[in-house]
């Protein structure tokens, strides 16, 4: 959204400007206005408005003087120039600072206004392509060079950066797993009050976020819009896959040198998993937090471990705050591998966002002690399902759809405890109905088989004699 004032000493011109429709065709849904120079220096000064209608003729100040003013404030400012003098020298001046656009003031029409509205909204995508490109390119040899030359022209001003890492069940096993973020859901970050200034992906699974502060926001305002961003980008990582973001937070920063100690802080975070989950996380925070070593019960191997081993760790890491590095997981990813169910950890993950190395444990410590509990509900479920279901055309793929769990996952679980398969617990649930039907129902046959699940007659045929030994109507005549 762009930000216009309109400059003019006559107010019905103004009024007649601002009444004209393309405005929020290009999207300037807000448009400020003053008719003296002094007014208009205010506002500006406040707002650094994206584009500038400004009227040459005015008392005071005119309009070349006050656009040089303008430019010198925010160099970035689009201006347009209207007078009802077409004198070459007052376009010449006005092109020597800088400025490109011109209307005839009393000759504005509305397809004028949208030719020139046009122009500058190319103007301002491209030069924004072009910035972005810049400042995605300079966080990126920041953050992997720590190399503080190449600013971008504009430099950095009341800058903040926010670090995304992606945490689960996966990364701490070292599986592959595709997951992305687009850069555009940042672009069109719809909070007034900050812009991004760069969004780049650092490393596999951590994202780099470089925004700035509008220059007449507040401290109690900076509180507000972080929480908000930090919302969004909660919410666009949910969308973009099943890992869950672990959000690092810098200070206000206004200097380059600033920005390059807090990346070389965070590439040990980027690399680790936070042992207690704390989310976000502020630059004040990061250096209380101790590396915690791969070697976690000397002369014990992870095959060895055992339910009171995890009690143990899970104690530890109640006496501070830990970071453990990705490559120190090893003994944990062996023990996890081995010992817990993997696909239980994937549904743990799916509900309770795992992201810290304490829920994984807790997790891991509740299969091993009270697993058979957990799946038994899950078991049970399915169980109802198919009693409710049992004359639809049901499966397992089906059933685990409706649970929100993996097919794979409900038939492991479900075998493990129930000693057969779903396919084979359908089928028997529906000849357990069958005989039932058969002994209390004066129906016919192939009236029962459709009532229970059945295709076919004959298919319900085959299968109760395969099943019992013997034909439905030999089972009916027993009664």
């Amino acid at each position: 959204m762009s930000k216009v004032l309109i400059v003019d000493d006559e107010i019905l011109s103004i009024e007649y400007l601002k009444s004209l429709p393309s405005w929020r065709k290009y999207g300037c849904f807000r448009i400020d206005s003053a008719w003296i120079s002094t007014k208009a220096l205010e506002c500006f000064r406040k707002e650094r408005h994206t584009i500038v209608f400004m009227d040459i003729r005015m008392p005071g100040m005119d309009g070349l003087s006050l656009s040089r003013e303008f430019l010198r404030i925010c160099p970035e400012t689009i201006i347009v120039i209207m007078t009802a003098w077409q004198e070459f020298e007052y376009i010449k001046e006005a092109m020597q600072i800088g400025v490109k656009h011109f209307l005839v003031k009393h000759e504005i029409t509305e397809e004028k206004l949208d030719d020139v509205l046009k122009k500058i909204t190319e103007e301002i995508q491209w030069r924004r392509n072009y910035e972005s490109v810049l400042w995605n390119n300079w966080m990126r040899s920041i953050w992997e060079s720590g190399s503080v030359e190449n600013v971008p022209e504009q430099g950095m001003q009341n800058c903040f950066m926010v670090l995304i890492t992606m945490r689960g069940v996966s990364v701490v096993l070292g599986e592959e797993q595709d997951f992305s973020v687009s850069e555009a859901h940042f672009r069109d970050l719809d909070i007034p009050q900050i812009k991004v200034k760069a969004f780049s992906r650092l490393e596999r699974f951590t994202y780099g976020v470089l925004c700035e502060y509008d220059s007449c926001i507040s401290e109690q305002e900076q509180q507000s819009v972080r929480e908000a961003l930090l919302s969004y980008v909660e919410k666009i990582c949910r969308e973009s896959g099943e890992l869950k973001p672990v959000l690092y937070l810098s200070g206000l920063k206004t200097d380059v040198r600033e920005l390059t100690d807090f990346c070389a802080l965070l590439k040990r975070f980027s690399k680790g998993v936070l042992w207690q989950r704390k989310n976000p996380v502020f630059e004040m925070d990061l250096p209380q937090y101790k590396e915690i070593k791969s070697d976690f019960f000397p002369g014990k191997k992870p095959e060895e471990w055992d339910t009171s081993d995890l009690r143990k760790l899970l104690m530890k890491g109640k006496q501070g705050q830990y970071l453990v590095g990705l490559e120190q997981l090893n003994p944990l990813k062996t023990f996890l591998m081995r010992k817990v169910d993997r696909d239980f950890l994937k549904e743990q993950e799916k509900r309770a966002g795992m992201v810290s190395l304490e829920q994984i444990l807790r997790a891991s410590l509740r299969f091993l002690e009270e697993g058979g509990i957990q799946k038994s509900r899950i078991v049970q479920q399915a169980i109802e399902y198919i009693r409710m279901h049992y004359q639809e055309d049901i499966s397992s793929p089906l059933i685990a759809d409706a649970l929100r769990i993996s097919d794979g996952y409900l038939r492991t679980v479900f075998k493990k405890e129930q000693s057969c398969t779903i396919k084979d617990y359908i089928l028997q649930y529906r000849i357990d109905r069958a005989k039932e039907l058969l002994q209390k129902d004066e129906r016919k046959i192939y009236e029962i088989a459709a009532m229970c699940g059945f295709l076919s007659s004959q298919h319900f045929s085959r299968v109760f004699r395969q099943v019992t030994g013997m034909t439905p109507g030999e089972y009916k005549q027993q009664k």
